[in-house]
């Protein structure tokens, strides 16, 4: 069924999140759909026992990746091509529910009734704005150290993988881990190839800024060193090409790291997952 999902939803994550709520191990989603796709989209989910509630307006994607949700909120009979949200849940009343939930911009009880744990719904009503709605670097100032278990990587989302569909309070967040590994498990029983690329995925090391976000393939730690051998990257800039001369990074913390002779530590974070 995952493959299936992926051509209706083309993002592996969607299509995760979806799988998870098709075989009830969510109780709600909400998701971003091209307003000229919502009928079908719905009809299909419908016909796997998904009640679909669209909202009353669109949203314009100011990020145009496969699982990006930011974007400015317009009305739905605005002549611009946009996104509906869709609220979707195995039963109507509950579909409502998230619905009228983001209506009132109750973000606590929302995130409670996607199935989030309650400690980063609090985390994200806390540092949730307009301006601030990446939140990861929050979640690692919260953090304790730089490394974690592969379970709590949401900085790989913009490649299209996680196992997670909400911004955990920390990387070391137990409710969190304890939902990653339930999706996990829910991946390797549809499709096991791609629960190893996302094992593979979610391993390394991640340097990450508000636009910025690099992936160091195969990263190994050697105290405050990690070595490295490839690079994935969102683009080539003056940071990426520091890295490709390089084959490790000094860490001094988590939002402090020295590449060579040249220093980051303004608005930046290194994360380790293994």
């Amino acid at each position: 069924m995952f493959s299936e999902l992926q051509k209706v939803f083309k993002s592996n994550i969607k299509s995760l999140e979806i799988l998870a709520l098709i075989k009830g191990r969510k109780p709600g989603a909400r998701i971003l759909v091209r307003e000229d796709e919502a009928g079908d989209v719905g009809e299909f989910l419908n016909d796997r026992g998904i009640s679909t509630v669209k909202s009353d307006f669109k949203i314009l994607k100011k990020d145009e990746g496969p699982y990006s949700d930011f974007g400015e909120k317009i009305k739905a009979d605005d002549a611009r091509k946009g996104y509906y949200v869709l609220y979707l849940s195995k039963g109507r009343n509950e579909a409502e529910k998230l619905k009228s939930l983001e209506a009132k911009n109750d973000h606590y009880n929302l995130g409670i009734a996607l199935g989030y744990p309650e400690c980063c719904c609090r985390f994200f009503c806390d540092n949730f704005s307009k301006g601030n709605e990446d939140l990861t670097l929050n979640t690692l100032k919260n953090s304790i150290g730089f490394s974690f278990g592969f379970h709590s990587n949401i900085a790989m989302r913009h490649f299209d993988v996680s196992l997670l569909f909400h911004f955990p309070c920390s990387f070391g967040c137990e409710d969190s881990i304890e939902i990653a590994k339930e999706n996990l498990k829910i991946m390797e029983e549809e499709d096991g190839e791609w629960a190893k690329i996302f094992r593979g995925m979610l391993k390394g090391a991640v340097i990450y800024s508000p636009v910025d976000v690099i992936l160091l393939r195969r990263a190994k730690l050697d105290g405050r060193k990690v070595h490295y051998d490839g690079i994935m990257a969102l683009k080539q800039n003056v940071l990426y090409n520091q890295l490709k001369k390089e084959d490790f990074i000094l860490v001094s913390n988590n939002s402090s790291f020295r590449i060579g002779h040249a220093e980051y530590s303004s608005n930046i974070g290194i994360m380790h997952f293994s």
